[in-house]
């Protein structure tokens, strides 16, 4: 009986031992696998510093900004609108859509009613419909109606078009929606056109001011140039909700972009005007630098001037202003003190005792 009790106490021991030793490694294993998951997290979400989340752009400013924007276009731009009427309803801040089928330059210059942009219920030209929208950013994507003429009058009539809205309209900025590919050539209206009308319009916005160019039409060409076949809802060159989905993520990131930089130069001289300082200076120089040719790259860079005489000021101020010179200390010459006179130290006299002389033996 008592060897059964024994037995059963130590079965009962190395249960207990067990379940402990269960559960340690349970405890072990959930350490390790929560250690694992933050390195991942570490490397998948890069720490980002205050600086650089100060220049990031919001989707509120994105929308804030199409919603000061006009698009204008032809067919292709119909399409545009009825995407943003269906799948992207409400997004982008609603830009006006100045769009109209078959509008052309020749229309607009000509004020051909039937094919001019309407809008608040009557036709007008661009640079009427972009006063009346109060619009500060224009969008065009405009040229495949145009190609009846040459491609050097196509090119004229593109830049006379710009400057018509940009004189009722001085305070607005342009960004040139690249001409999109065609699946299948129909006379004139081919790639070879195209593309040679898109790399003129490139080079045209590079040249001038506030004028941006959007390249739409690489993205959506196949490894053959042409419009891939995905994106062509016509067989000729009408694009399909996919292509509008791609055209307006490039559009978009391309603002994006934009603002982000122009965030940061704005930023910086500000810094530099607070700091006045060479490393500020240097600085705010090189965002403004990056800036595309526009209005406010010229006013940043007057404001880079101001900061500079300001700078050239301190310098010279701090040249003139004599360094105080440190006049030594006057070094205090010790106290002496008179030595201390120790009192001579009293020996008393030693006492001898008389010596005892033994009595002389007769």
């Amino acid at each position: 009986m008592k060897n059964q009790k024994k037995n059963l106490h130590g079965m009962q021991i190395l249960t207990r031992t067990g379940q402990a030793g269960r559960r340690l490694l349970c405890i072990l294993l959930s350490m390790a696998m929560l250690s694992s998951i933050a390195n991942v997290n570490l490397k998948q979400e890069p720490i980002r510093t205050a600086k650089a989340a100060s220049y990031q752009v919001t989707q509120t400013e994105i929308n804030h900004f199409f919603g000061q924007s006009a698009i204008i276009g032809n067919s292709v731009g119909l399409g545009l609108k009825h995407f943003f009427d269906t799948t992207k309803k409400g997004d982008l801040g609603n830009p006006t859509m100045l769009v109209q089928g078959s509008y052309s330059f020749l229309a607009d210059f000509n004020r051909n009613k039937q094919f001019m942009i309407h809008y608040k219920g009557r036709a007008m030209k661009a640079k009427d419909a972009v006063k009346v929208s109060k619009a500060k950013h224009v969008f065009i994507n405009m040229g495949v109606n145009d190609f009846n003429t040459s491609k050097d009058k196509i090119f004229t009539n593109y830049k006379k078009y710009i400057n018509e809205i940009k004189g009722t309209n001085p305070n607005v900025d342009f960004y040139i929606l690249a001409t999109t590919p065609t699946w299948k050539a129909k006379g004139r209206i081919n790639n070879k056109e195209i593309n040679k009308l898109n790399k003129k319009m490139k080079a045209y916005a590079a040249g001038h001011k506030d004028i941006y160019y959007i390249d739409i039409n690489t993205p959506l060409r196949g490894a053959d140039g042409k419009l891939k076949e995905s994106y062509v809802s016509d067989g000729f060159l009408h694009l399909r909700m996919n292509a509008y989905e791609i055209w307006t993520k490039h559009m978009v990131n391309f603002v994006k972009k934009q603002l982000k930089v122009e965030k940061k130069a704005r930023t910086l001289i500000k810094t530099a005007r607070k700091k006045l300082s060479e490393k500020s200076y240097k600085k705010a120089v090189s965002a403004v630098s990056a800036l595309e040719k526009s209005t406010l790259k010229s006013n940043l860079q007057k404001k880079l001037r101001t900061i500079k005489k300001l700078l050239q000021k301190k310098k010279v101020k701090a040249s003139a202003t004599p360094k105080p010179t440190k006049t030594p200390s006057p070094t205090k010459t010790p106290i002496a003190t008179p030595p201390m006179e120790t009192p001579p130290m009293e020996t008393p006299p030693m006492e001898t005792p008389p010596m005892e002389t033994p009595p002389m033996e007769t």
